[in-house]
Order: structure tokens, then C-alpha cells, then sequence
């Protein structure tokens, strides 16, 4: 136990590059080609919280040829906060991530680094092999070799402040998970950066407030819009999509839906500017819950809301300016529970 101890001490010292009074010192490369130790590391998870006045050097990354899995972050700033590693450097410490770096070792499949700070990442920064992309938090505008992460399944790119646009994924034909939540410099999402997300099991928009247009048809089965306040427009909903949440969005119609749908949740809440429904929701079989609380200007159902197929339903919260019209029809299916919470009698 002592002596892996010291090997891991060991191995930090040649990561790091410790900052002294007398100026950097640093690990030769030609010292780093004789240590087989370091070729041997297969994974890293580097909490910077535990280390002060000093910077990184990824240049011995380059020669863990076994590396699998590097996760560097910040626990003193909790797991999900965009200070939690490279707000060392407004303490006066010289945290450089990347210098020097050209390229992870080409079996790296897992990467995790929040607050990347650079603008462009190097067009073969990151390898063939990744499986997942953890990078929240990020100041890249540009990016380059994305499109060739052919084996992603998983990636996070919330809180990208300055990403206008998505990156093509559309060769990232096993991703199920996309996290673009809170981009709020993403305008649009082109047809040709996520076509072919055939997997794609969850797709995350929350709080990207100015995005404006989203490609119809997206194959994900849970979609979250909430808090888009400049989308005007929702798109056509695939039969795939089974939860789609448009809380707070600037849509005047609610989206189309194909058919056969698997639709189970519909949250159009606090979308003030909604007027009508689309008659396409009569068909869906599968809903279970349709929340339209704080949509104030709707005023009307579809001419066959009376028809609607789905057993077991339940409307949440419906607001006053229609409780007088759903009294009218007869709909056997719906469950009223919640009505009352808003005066429906």
C-alpha cells in the first residue's frame, strides 16, 4: 500500500509542473520516454482542488499510449459549477491546461474537463475512440474533428457560452445522450449536424434562450425546450419522441405530431404566446399528461379534442381562458384531479 502510494505521488509529479519561488521546473521528454511506468496508466481522475501553485503539463499525457479514462476537475466548487477548475488561475495560479498538447493517446475513451478556456480546439485533439465528451462550461467557438468521434454515446456541452452553432454529429451514429443545455449563444441546429441519431435517447435544450429554429423529425425519445424564449416555431415531433417539454417557449401553435406517436408527456406551461392546439395531439394514444398552465392566450380546442385516444389521460393545469370550453365536450378519458387547484368547477 506504501509503496502505491509513492507510485501514484510519483506519477503526479511527472503530470504536474510545481511552481517555486526560483522559477517552473519541469520533466524532461527524454526522461519520460524511459519511464515505463507512465505507458502504463490506463486511468486518471485528478481532483485540482488538492493541488496548489501549479500548472499542468499534458506533454506526458501524450505518453500514456494505455490511457482509457481522464476526468481532471474541481470538488471545491461542486460537480456542476463552470469555476470548478480553471478558476484557479484568478488566484493567482498558472493553470495551463493543454500547453504544448497536440493529441490524447488514441485509445482514450472517456474525457472530462470543465471551463476549457481556449476559443478552437486542435482539428486531432481528440481521438477516433471516444466514447464520451464531457467538456461543460467551454469558451470554444470553433470547432474542429467532432465530426469524426464516430463512437461517441455520450456528450456534454452545456453551458458553452460562445457556440453559435451545433458541431456536425451526424457520423456520431451511436450517440444517445446530447446535453446542450444553457448555450444561450446557439441560434440554430442544422439538419445535417444530428441527422442519422437514429439512438438518440435524450436530447437537452433547456435554457438556450436564443435559439431560434430546430430541424423536424429529430429521432430522440425525450426532448427538452423548455426556456427557449426565442423559438417561435416548434418543429414537427417524430413518432419516436415520447416526452417533449416546450415550457416557456414563444410558440403560437403546438407541433405537429406523426403518427403512430409514442408521445406520453406534453408540457407546454407558461407559453403565453399559444393560441391553438394542433389537431394532431387527438391522435396520439399514448399521452398521459398534457400541461398547459399560463398559456393565456388560448382560447379554443381542436374541433375533435373530444376525441382524443388516449386512456388514462391527464390534463395539468388547464388555464381559465379554456375551462369553460372543456366543459363542453365529453370526454370520458380525462382525468379533471388537478383542475381545481386553478378554480374549475
Amino acid at each position: 500500500m506504501i509503496y502505491f502510494k509513492k507510485w501514484v505521488e510519483k506519477l503526479l509529479e511527472m503530470i504536474l509542473v510545481k511552481k517555486f519561488d526560483c522559477g517552473i521546473t519541469r520533466i524532461s521528454s527524454k526522461h519520460l520516454k524511459k519511464d515505463k511506468e507512465i505507458e502504463a496508466v490506463r486511468s486518471i481522475s485528478l481532483d485540482m482542488s488538492k493541488i496548489s501553485n501549479a500548472r499542468l503539463d499534458f506533454r506526458a499525457l501524450s505518453k500514456m499510449r494505455k490511457l482509457r479514462f481522464l476526468r481532471v476537475y474541481n470538488s471545491q466548487h461542486g460537480e456542476d459549477n463552470a469555476q470548478r477548475i480553471f478558476s484557479l488561475c484568478n488566484h493567482g495560479n498558472e493553470l495551463k491546461v493543454f500547453q504544448h498538447l497536440q493529441s490524447f493517446p488514441n485509445g482514450l475513451t472517456f474525457f472530462s474537463l470543465s471551463g476549457y478556456p481556449f476559443k478552437s480546439v486542435p482539428k486531432h485533439f481528440l481521438p477516433k475512440t471516444l466514447v464520451r465528451l464531457d467538456m461543460p462550461f467551454n469558451k470554444v467557438k470553433h470547432w474542429n474533428g467532432v465530426e469524426e468521434l464516430e463512437n461517441l454515446i455520450d456528450v456534454d456541452l452545456s453551458f458553452s457560452q460562445h457556440m453559435k452553432e451545433l458541431p456536425n454529429l451526424s457520423k456520431a451514429t451511436n450517440l444517445q445522450s446530447l446535453n446542450l443545455s444553457y448555450c444561450k449563444s446557439l441560434l440554430k441546429i442544422t439538419p445535417s449536424s444530428i441527422q442519422n441519431l437514429n439512438k438518440l435517447v435524450n436530447l437537452d435544450l433547456y435554457g438556450c434562450s436564443r435559439l431560434i429554429s430546430l430541424p423536424d423529425g429529430i429521432q430522440s425519445e425525450r426532448i427538452d425546450l423548455s426556456y427557449c424564449n426565442d423559438l417561435k416555431m416548434a418543429p414537427k415531433i417524430s413518432c419516436k419522441v415520447e416526452v417533449l417539454l416546450l415550457r416557456e417557449t414563444s410558440i403560437k401553435e403546438s407541433p405537429f405530431i406523426e403518427q403512430p406517436s409514442r408521445l406520453v408527456e406534453l408540457d407546454l406551461s407558461e407559453c403565453s404566446s399559444l393560441e391553438t392546439l394542433s389537431s394532431s395531439i387527438c391522435k396520439v394514444k399514448f399521452l398521459k399528461e398534457l400541461n398547459l398552465f399560463g398559456c393565456s392566450k388560448l382560447e379554443r380546442l381542436p374541433d375533435d379534442f373530444g376525441d382524443l385516444e388516449a386512456s388514462g389521460f391527464v390534463i395539468k393545469e388547464v388555464p381559465t381562458s379554456i375551462t369553460s370550453i372543456v366543459t363542453s365536450f365529453e370526454i370520458t378519458n380525462i382525468n379533471f384531479f388537478q383542475l381545481f387547484q386553478i378554480g374549475f368547477t
